[in-house]
C-alpha cells in the first residue's frame, strides 16, 4: 500500500527524477481497502505486519518522515512531492485487496467477483477524491478496474472526481450530480457505441452546445454515439450535428449536466487550463 521505491531512495529525488525524465503525469494506483479499511494504520505498522524488516529499514534511511505516517497520509506525501516538481497525478484504481495488480482470476475484477464489493468501492474512490481533490496538481480519479472475466455484464457508475460524487438521473429525466449510493449504472460497450441507462433501452443524448442532453430511445444518430475524446481517456464526447466535438461538463454552481464544446483534448491545450 506503499509507493514502490520509497525503501530505496529519498521520495523528494525520486519525484525530481520523474520531472528530470520530461514526464508531466503519474498515474498513482491505490487499493481500496487502504482507504476504507486501514486508513489509520501506519507504514510501520504495515510493514511490521508483514515482517518486511528489510524495506522497513530502507525506508528509515532514505524517508524516516513516511514511517510514522498513516498510509493514507503516506500517499498524500508522494502526491503533494509530485506537485512540488510540476507532475499531475491521475489516483488510479485497479484493485480492492492490498496486493500486486493483476490477474484475471483474483476476484477483484469487478461485479460479481468475489472481492469486490460495489458499496465498498465507492466509498473507496469516494474518500480518495475527498482526500485529494484540493491538490492542485490532482487531475482526476479512475475508477473503473474491469475484468475479462467477471461474473457480471459490464456496466460503470459515470463519476466526477472533482466533487467525489456520480451521475444519476432525477426525476425530470435530466442528467445531475448526486450521491453514489444512488447514482444509475450505464453500459458503453466501446468507442462510437451508445451510452445506455442499464436496465432499460434508453440511450444517452446530445442536443446541443451548452444544453442538457437527453435520454432517448434514438440510440443509433451520430449524437448518441459517444469516445473517449482526450489523450488521457478521461472524457467522452459525442458530436454534434455541425461536427463538433462536445463533452459531458456541470457549469460553475450547478449540479445539472450539460454538453459544452469539449476543451483540454491534448496536453498543448491545457498548459493554462488542467
Amino acid at each position: 500500500m506503499l509507493a514502490e521505491g520509497l525503501h530505496l531512495r529519498p521520495l523528494d529525488n525520486i519525484a525530481a527524477s520523474v520531472a528530470k525524465l520530461h514526464f508531466n503525469c503519474v498515474r498513482l494506483t491505490y487499493s481500496i481497502h487502504m482507504f476504507t479499511r486501514h486508513a489509520n494504520l501506519t507504514v510501520q505498522q504495515s510493514f511490521e505486519n508483514f515482517d518486511f524488516k528489510e524495506a522497513m529499514a530502507g525506508i528509515a534511511r532514505n524517508n524516516p518522515s513516511i514511517l510514522n505516517l498513516t498510509l493514507v497520509e503516506a500517499y498524500e506525501a508522494v502526491v503533494d512531492s509530485l506537485g512540488v516538481h510540476g507532475i499531475m497525478v491521475v489516483s488510479d484504481n485497479h484493485i480492492s485487496q492490498p496486493r500486486w495488480c493483476c490477474s484475471v482470476d483474483d476476484g477483484n475484477g469487478f461485479f460479481g467477483d468475489r472481492y469486490f464489493d460495489p458499496q465498498e468501492w465507492l466509498q473507496g474512490i469516494r474518500l480518495a477524491a475527498q482526500t485529494l481533490k484540493s491538490k492542485s496538481q490532482y487531475q482526476t480519479t479512475v475508477a473503473l478496474n474491469t475484468d475479462p472475466n467477471s461474473n457480471m455484464t459490464t456496466s460503470f457508475t459515470i463519476y466526477h472526481p472533482s466533487s467525489g460524487e456520480c451521475v444519476r438521473m432525477n426525476k425530470k429525466h435530466q442528467l445531475t450530480i448526486g450521491s453514489c449510493k444512488t447514482s444509475n449504472r450505464w453500459n458503453h460497450e466501446e468507442d462510437d457505441a451508445p451510452i445506455r441507462l442499464a436496465g432499460s433501452i434508453l440511450c444517452l443524448k446530445a442536443v446541443g452546445d451548452g444544453l442538457y442532453p437527453i435520454l432517448s430511445r434514438d440510440c443509433s444518430s451520430r449524437q448518441s454515439a459517444w469516445k473517449y475524446a482526450s489523450s488521457t481517456k478521461l472524457q467522452l464526447a459525442t458530436i454534434d450535428e455541425q461536427g463538433q466535438a462536445l463533452c459531458l461538463q456541470t457549469p460553475s454552481r450547478s449540479r445539472l449536466i450539460v454538453t459544452n464544446k469539449c476543451t483540454c483534448l491534448s496536453d498543448s491545450q491545457c498548459q493554462g487550463d488542467p
